[in-house]
């Protein structure tokens, strides 16, 4: 059995690691390939990587996230969706948690200021579930004008206030 260990491959010696850590690393690796850098220390990451496109990508949802490390809306990596940046800078203010961006003409590229609106969250997913009931109760989606949901959307929201009202009234007649 052959000892394929970086110590034992004839001719390997420690060098400094490309990015300039200093860390000492095995010229050859396992493989007997060249090695310039320690594992996740190449130097081509972020604005030195030539498929770097200016700090900002579209989800898989068509939505626009920037980079923006530090902001208190940010994910893991440091992205922003832009809507929300486009809102908060506009108005030079910051968007309160449990509170949303939506887009009035439901296009998610188009981050006009003119087009995004505050909701909260809870109302938003009671929008989306109500369009999915109206997708699937219509049978055909001509139907669905953006007015025709808008006016339903407004009075199926009209219609949950006067039920959270009354629930309230309830609550304080007991």
């Amino acid at each position: 059995m052959v000892d394929k260990s970086e110590e034992s491959i004839k001719g390997n010696f420690k060098k400094p690691c490309g990015c300039g850590c200093g860390v000492l690393i095995w010229h050859l690796d396992k493989k007997y390939r060249i090695r310039n850098f320690e594992y996740h220390h190449s130097t081509s990451s972020g604005k030195k990587h030539p498929n770097w496109k200016g700090g900002s990508y579209k989800t898989k949802k068509k939505y626009i996230k920037e980079l923006r490390k530090g902001h208190r809306r940010a994910d893991k990596i440091g992205y922003v969706f832009q809507h929300i940046l486009v809102y908060e800078e506009t108005l030079n203010c910051c968007l309160l948690d449990g509170v949303d961006i939506h887009h009035k003409d439901k296009n998610p590229k188009n981050n006009n200021f003119n087009n995004l609106e505050p909701i909260t969250h809870e109302d938003h997913s009671k929008y989306y579930t109500f369009i999915d009931y109206q997708i699937r109760r219509s049978n055909n989606i001509k139907d669905l004008s953006p007015r025709h949901i808008e006016r339903s959307w407004l009075l199926w929201s009209w219609l949950l206030g006067l039920k959270r009202l009354k629930n309230q009234y309830d609550k304080r007649i007991r």
